[in-house]
Order: structure tokens, then sequence, then C-alpha cells
């Protein structure tokens, strides 16, 4: 289903959050295994006490050798990954809506306004029911 300004949302699911959140983080590293991507290389910033800060990530879509590379941010209290496209600044927002019980992915510009998103929302879907799949294994 698609929601207001641009987002792109899952159908409500019964599976909690507790195991939804590792499957939404591992998108991060594993991106290949939720989108059609390729060449994926990842490095995690990590603070003076080891503590990450940020992923930074490097891949390709599938048909296409054009690197994407972001900065990946997780905020597991407020159920949200920013996804930090380092060439235009935009930000991919994929975000679980604890009322709804379900995952929303949108696209903000840089001062976090929803913006349109030219992206095909059966490839989005797929991935939100990708991962409502893995979290209920």
């Amino acid at each position: 289903m698609s929601n207001k300004e641009s987002g792109i949302e899952g159908e409500p699911t019964e599976v909690p959050f507790s195991r939804l959140w590792p499957v939404m983080i591992a998108k991060i590293r594993r991106p290949q295994d939720f989108l059609p991507v390729h060449n994926v290389r990842y490095t995690d910033v990590r603070d003076e006490n080891g503590v990450i800060l940020y992923v930074d990530r490097y891949m390709s879509m599938n048909g296409s050798e054009e690197q994407i590379h972001e900065f990946i941010y997780e905020d597991e209290k407020g159920g949200a990954i920013r996804f930090v496209r380092q060439d235009t600044g935009d930000v991919v927002i994929n975000a679980y809506h604890f009322d709804r019980k379900t995952i929303e992915y949108w696209l903000e510009d840089k001062e976090g306004r929803r913006i349109p998103w030219e992206t095909p929302p059966g490839a989005v879907l797929n991935s939100i029911r990708a991962t409502y799949q893995k979290a209920a294994e």
C-alpha cells in the first residue's frame, strides 16, 4: 500500500518489533538479500571506544555499475534506519510504525522533508515483505 507524501508502506504485521529489528538492520550489510543489488562493500565506522557510529556502504543496482555511496545510521529506539546518499544528500528512511505495526520506506531531502521518490513501488514492497517473512522464520 502506498502512503501520502511519497512513502511506500507495507501491510500490518503481527511479527513483533523485537524480531523485525534484527532483520531490518541485516539489510544494511546484506542488501542483496532484500534488493536487486550487487558489488556491496561496507565499513563499520567506529568511535574511539569501538561503538559503531554509522556504516559506510557502496553498492550498485543490478543492471548498472554506477556506485551508490551511503552513510547508514541505526535508531533502534525510534525504529528507523537512515540511508544518507553521499552524492545527493537525499535520505531514504526505513521505519517501523509502532502504532500501525507496519514498515514504511520514504525519501527525504537534506532538511528532513519528504520528497517525491522515483522508485519502483513493487521492489520496495517486496523488500518489506521479505523483512516480514525473514523475521517470522
